[in-house]
């Protein structure tokens, strides 16, 4: 795998790059010279101030992991849920209230990783991804979760840590290939612990 983490070293070998870390400064936006790197597979991208991801990202079709650690996004456009063999997606350490109303065309996707934003509801589309095994959701604003979820049959890895949760959905436990749960830091109420720790035999 030919690994960049220099964008004009990249485009100088663009028919060779299959993985990029790119940095972006303050004031700089995402560049959309990216579209040339015809063979990317793996895309992480960084940045500390204002910035906004461009639709155009949806035409990045080689992508099979995208890594977006972008501070003060908003919102997150649904282009980046329709790349179609991406199998690893991770929006972390954002603004994001909410996510993109739509019929997402990743249908490949395995691990999707949501943590440390500010998301307060989840569309039932999530449930659509039916290869998904690991879905990160902690450090969020969650306080319930979508009955939809109990369709979500090869999950494997469940992280809620420090949400807003009360209880659980009792589908959770019917997820028959779930064996991580991580529900630290929830303001569950003491009729849910007890449920809670008779279902999952979790202590607290």
């Amino acid at each position: 795998m030919n690994n960049f983490t220099n964008l004009n070293s990249a485009l100088t070998a663009k028919h060779q790059v299959s993985s990029l870390l790119l940095k972006i400064r303050k004031g700089q936006t995402i560049p959309e010279e990216l579209l040339s790197l015809s063979k990317l597979q793996h895309l992480e991208v960084h940045c500390e101030g204002p910035i906004e991801i461009p639709s155009w990202m949806g035409e990045l079709n080689q992508l099979v992991s995208l890594s977006l650690n972008l501070k003060r996004i908003k919102k997150v456009p649904a282009a980046v849920f329709m790349l179609p063999k991406l199998k690893i997606l991770k929006i972390k350490n954002s603004l994001i209230t909410s996510l993109p109303e739509l019929f997402p065309g990743c249908h490949q996707l395995e691990r999707l990783y949501l943590n440390n934003n500010q998301l307060e509801v989840l569309p039932n589309w999530i449930a659509s991804f039916d290869e998904l095994e690991v879905l990160g959701l902690g450090r969020n604003r969650v306080r319930t979760l979508p009955n939809a979820f109990q369709n979500l049959k090869k999950l494997q890895w469940l992280d809620l840590e420090q949400n807003l949760l009360t209880e659980l959905p009792p589908y959770l436990k019917l997820l028959p290939k779930l064996v991580h749960l991580n529900i630290d830091g929830n303001p569950f109420s003491e009729d849910a612990k007890q449920q809670i720790s008779k279902d999952y035999s979790i202590w607290f």
